[in-house]
């Protein structure tokens, strides 16, 4: 489970262009132990480091990436790494990940699988590993052929059955935005057996009212800022 307070949102992207290689050696150089990043697939099968489904935001194309393969996203957005290209250099940095498995279309399955398969290339770490997403087939798929990985219920505002899902998947933590948090909610989470990660979290008295409340980790865009006041609290 994020032994660290401050957890890198896709990297440190005031530093560095979001989910990019050189972004998530800035969040370790920022001290992170930690990063969040996300999970998408080519029309190839192959997992990337991307948010979107396309690359309009961030390399100013019309492709879908269900459209590119491996090959062609070198061409297009360089930029973007591969999974395991990722992995390789959290591994030689040793940090530990957040992976939020992203859903575009109907690919649940082939990128539940994508994502486990590169982990098992790799021979990833568990307990330096949570696996989340908004997606419930997603989570569902990798219960089903992994019980060891430690999954992560991804949410804006928490559903009414937040419990009753995380038991079922066998949870370990549950990923809120923080804006729906409060003291009481927290602590009901962490008496559930649930470890509290929340995002995105980018002014240092909205961590310090949080980690107060128990929260186990903030995602942020900013970590230089965080760790500013992190060693401060008491």
């Amino acid at each position: 489970m994020p032994a660290g307070r401050v957890i890198g949102h896709r990297g440190a992207p005031r530093l560095a262009p979001e989910n990019t290689l050189e972004c998530f050696r800035a969040a370790a150089r920022s001290g992170c132990s930690w990063i969040e990043t996300d999970v998408s697939l080519l029309g190839d099968g192959t997992p990337v480091i991307c948010h979107d489904g396309d690359l309009k935001r961030i390399a100013g194309r019309p492709e879908a990436l269900r459209e590119v393969s491996r090959a062609e996203l070198a061409r297009l957005a360089p930029d973007v790494p591969t999974l395991d290209d990722a992995l390789e250099l959290f591994g030689d940095y040793g940090l530990s990940v957040n992976l939020d498995v992203k859903v575009h279309g109907g690919e649940a399955g082939a990128v539940a699988d994508a994502t486990l398969a590169a982990l098992k290339r790799r021979d990833w770490p568990m307990p330096r590993l949570v696996v989340s997403s908004f997606s419930m087939p997603v989570l569902e798929r990798m219960r089903l052929t992994r019980a060891d990985v430690p999954l992560g219920i991804l949410c804006d505002a928490p559903p009414p059955d937040w419990r009753e899902t995380a038991r079922r998947l066998g949870a370990a933590t549950i990923h809120p935005g923080h804006r729906h948090l409060s003291a009481a909610l927290v602590t009901e989470m962490i008496a559930a057996g649930l470890a509290v990660l929340t995002w995105t979290v980018n002014d240092p008295d909205d961590a310090i009212r949080l980690w107060r409340w128990g929260v186990a980790g903030v995602i942020t865009d900013d970590p230089d800022a965080l760790f500013a006041v992190a060693d401060d609290l008491v």
